[in-house]
């Protein structure tokens, strides 16, 4: 049994529920789904406690809702990106940088062949 998942009474383990607070919605993720990137704000637990508060019983941060789905389906589906279309792509680049994603991303827009213009 990892660190991740706990014994339950009646003997099935169940994983580590993750819960975010952006924008005022509250997203739910396994912690071993964010932890597959550990080199990303989500998926390191050192880096996303500075943004634990106690009193919410959840991690906030106070970042774009709409993009902040995006940011977790990368997590979700793998290492995938999709940008919301009425979302600007420095508007989506910001949020990456802030998520420490810019250089995941950088990788998947060549593979794929994404051309960002300013």
């Amino acid at each position: 049994m990892t660190f991740m998942e706990s014994q339950t009474p009646l003997g099935i383990i169940s994983k580590e529920v993750v819960r975010i607070n952006v924008g005022g919605g509250i997203f739910e993720v396994y912690r071993s789904t964010l932890e597959r990137f550990p080199d990303t704000l989500l998926g390191n637990k050192k880096k996303l406690s500075e943004y634990w508060n106690p009193e919410l019983r959840c991690y906030f941060l106070e970042r774009h809702k709409l993009i902040f789905s995006s940011i977790l389906y990368f997590y979700q589906s793998d290492g995938l990106f999709y940008r919301p279309t009425c979302i600007s792509q420095d508007q989506f680049q910001t949020e990456l940088e802030f998520f420490q994603l810019k250089s995941e991303y950088d990788a998947y827009s060549q593979k794929v062949g994404i051309v960002f213009v300013r």
